[in-house]
């Protein structure tokens, strides 16, 4: 395998790094001044970020997030919400019409590279640094993950004494998934399936993110599986089972900011401010307010950036 080149993730820690390497050369006795690169001067007051999202509900509040911090360090944003998948927005993104979307560290780099198989989760954004073009980049992700999980109903499971992805080969009825119809050309979608585990399975096509729908199929017995994001509070029911994957069938999906290089630094760490503190339960409850709740998408991320102290 030829190594890959070792590059920083832009963090809002980063800018430390020198005081801190500094601090460091004085304990062991060596006494060199510290050199500390010049303050940045902030943007042009009014300058235009445009922000993406998915139509995947989740994506939209992070997308949301990302916006009103940008705005509060000073940018004019154009939000450019549910552009649908990434054969949609990637490319408008790789011609200029995009500075920043939320994306999922697996699946952005098998976007750009779809036979990786296996890796980890620092494998993954170590990759995405040589993978992606040269006018994007990615910062330090969060510690959210919303990858897709195969999930069956927990009674059925038990029945079966079904524990990982793998066991469904053994099952002696015909395998059914309810997935996004985009799914289907995904690396865990049918064909990557049978790869991995040697499953045989007809996926039946819901909504994207329509996590309601397929747990009603789930249900009613129509599938025996589904995929469902694992930072959907869905997965919290008693009634449901996740099955493990340990062959990595889906790639770790950390919530990671994608931006256009140019991004000025002040707004970078912005971002990087807001994903350092959203983890999978910050996720799954801003969640429960945008897909089962009743409220609109900007005051769930105001309420969210007020209780972490990060609006201005």
């Amino acid at each position: 395998m030829v190594p890959l080149p070792r590059r920083r993730f832009l963090t809002a820690a980063g800018l430390t790094a020198s005081a801190a390497a500094g601090a460091l050369l004085s304990g062991c006795g060596l006494t060199e001044p510290i050199i500390r690169a010049p303050q940045e001067e902030k943007p042009e007051p009014g300058t235009l970020v445009r922000v993406g999202s998915q139509s995947y509900y989740s994506n939209i509040v992070i997308a949301e997030i990302f916006a009103q911090v940008l705005e509060d360090a000073g940018a004019e944003v154009e939000r450019k919400f549910e552009l649908g998948q990434r054969e949609d927005y990637l490319p408008q993104f790789m011609a200029g019409g995009l500075e920043v979307f939320p994306e999922y560290g697996g699946h952005l780099l098998q976007y750009f590279k779809p036979d990786i198989r296996e890796v980890d989760t620092a494998q993954i954004q170590l990759a995405l640094q040589s993978a992606l073009p040269t006018n994007m980049r990615v910062l330090a992700p969060a510690e959210a993950a919303d990858h897709e999980c195969f999930v069956i109903r927990r009674e059925y499971g038990q029945e079966h004494r079904l524990v990982d992805i793998g066991e469904l080969r053994d099952i002696d009825e015909p395998v059914k998934v309810a997935a996004g119809a985009h799914v289907r050309h995904r690396p865990y979608g049918p064909r990557g399936l049978e790869d991995a585990y040697e499953v045989t399975a007809e996926y039946i096509d819901t909504i994207p993110g329509d996590t309601l729908a397929a747990r009603d199929m789930l249900a009613t017995g129509e599938v025996l599986a589904a995929l469902i994001p694992a930072a959907d509070p869905a997965l919290e029911s008693d009634e449901l089972q996740v099955l493990a994957d340990p062959r990595k069938l889906v790639l770790a999906q950390l919530v990671t900011p994608l931006v256009v290089p140019s991004l000025h630094p002040h707004f970078t760490e912005a971002l990087a401010r807001a994903t350092l503190r959203l983890d999978v339960t910050e996720l799954q409850q801003l969640n429960r307010h945008s897909h089962y709740g009743t409220r609109e998408t900007a005051p769930i991320a105001r309420d969210w950036l007020a209780e972490k102290d990060l609006a201005s």
